[in-house]
């Protein structure tokens, strides 16, 4: 029983969450953004610095199967 109401548009979404995962044994670094993705943007970035979309963070490295260790990105909007 909540008093307030949620919101239609971008006051009651989510902002998405970033990492940045190292894997232990190879040491290979990538970034992700976790979130619901429900809308795909049409831009294709190639750039190695952009962040990957996920649903789901992996566990695993995909260059060595190591494990990976993630550590969250912090993100402030001030507006």
């Amino acid at each position: 029983m909540n008093a307030f109401p949620s919101l239609p548009g971008p006051f009651g979404q989510k902002r998405p969450r970033f990492y940045l995962c190292t894997c232990a044994s190879c040491g290979f670094e990538q970034k992700y953004m976790l979130g619901d993705f429900s809308v795909i943007s049409a831009e294709d970035s190639n750039e190695q610095d952009e962040p990957i979309q996920v649903a789901k963070i992996p566990k695993l490295c995909p260059k060595c199967g190591g494990k990976f260790n993630k550590k969250q990105i912090p993100d402030f909007l001030r507006y």
